[in-house]
């Protein structure tokens, strides 16, 4: 996918005027950048992420955290976007910190992941490209100074249940920030943590188009949790803007599907059909099933 560099830029410029005041003006395009181009007419239930800390094999990235800060910057605005349940990282980083690129997850690390993570999918990468630079500029009457950072990330999104990547890419982000006086008037600065912040969300938000679209093109899923008789209670709820009255196929899972040593998925058959009449607390809800009894590991679609 070709991608264009979002560029996040504040500028200050002071200037001396005749009757010696000094004018400020920025530029900050942050809020502009979030304005991606998701089809935001598509109304279905949340879908449950992880992000992991981002892996940097750079001696001041790792020094300023940006691998953590990337993670973090990525869960707001995923949040932000009304699309997704953000997980809180916990023990994910040391869990999964080794899983590379590969197109697919054996089946044991599969079940690993989800005994580990009540979650749909997982977003892990790596920061491939960390500058961070300040320089000074002089001239006749003006002096000044540059602070620049620039950051490239690739990352991979997991689909959980079956372990397959659907989605691997790469993001990018720039932040300028320059300072100066004319004169002998106006402002110096030391270093803006700001800047660094910048890059790092405008990174993030390029991604975020592409992440919503994907995921958009998987089926909604939920795992059955319990089932007791003519009802069965699913891994989603009120949080996950699952509407009550939505009517759902039910699934036993089955055995893995696995040819030369690679994991497709699982075998499912469809046992039943389920409508949500009733929430459990925030993130589970009940259903009423007609269906045949089955019992192990069973999901729901839409109808």
């Amino acid at each position: 996918m070709k991608k264009l560099l979002l560029i996040l830029t504040t500028l200050v410029f002071v200037i001396s005027c005749k009757n010696g005041e000094v004018v400020t003006t920025k530029n900050n395009k942050v809020e502009t950048l979030r304005d991606y181009k998701a089809d935001t007419t598509i109304i279905t239930p949340k879908r449950k992420i992880a992000i992991t800390s981002f892996k940097v094999n750079n001696a001041v990235a790792e020094k300023r955290n940006a691998g953590s800060n990337l993670a973090d910057i990525m869960a707001t605005e995923l949040v932000k976007s009304g699309r997704f349940i953000v997980l809180e990282r916990n023990d994910i980083d040391k869990v999964l910190g080794e899983i590379n690129f590969s197109k697919t997850l054996g089946e044991k690390r599969v079940s690993e992941i989800q005994n580990l993570l009540d979650a749909d999918f997982i977003v892990t990468g790596a920061i491939t490209k960390y500058t961070n630079s300040i320089q000074g500029k002089k001239g006749l009457v003006s002096s000044g100074k540059e602070q620049r950072t620039e950051i490239t990330f690739d990352f991979k999104i997991i689909d959980v249940r079956t372990g397959e990547v659907i989605l691997a890419d790469s993001g990018e982000g720039l932040s300028v920030k320059e300072v100066g006086t004319t004169l002998g008037v106006g402002t110096t600065s030391g270093y803006d943590d700001a800047v660094e912040a910048d890059a790092l969300r405008a990174a993030a938000i390029d991604v975020l188009e592409g992440i919503i679209a994907q995921v958009d093109k998987t089926d909604w899923t939920a795992k059955v949790i319990k089932t007791d008789k003519k009802e069965i209670y699913i891994n989603a709820g009120v949080k996950s803007n699952l509407q009550l009255g939505t009517k759902l196929n039910v699934y036993k899972q089955g055995e893995a599907i696995v040819s030369d040593g690679i994991f497709y998925g699982y075998d499912e058959k469809l046992v039943g059909t389920a409508k949500v009449v009733r929430y459990l607390g925030e993130n589970a809800a009940v259903c009423e099933y007609d269906g045949d009894t089955f019992s192990g590991q069973g999901i729901v679609r839409f109808k």
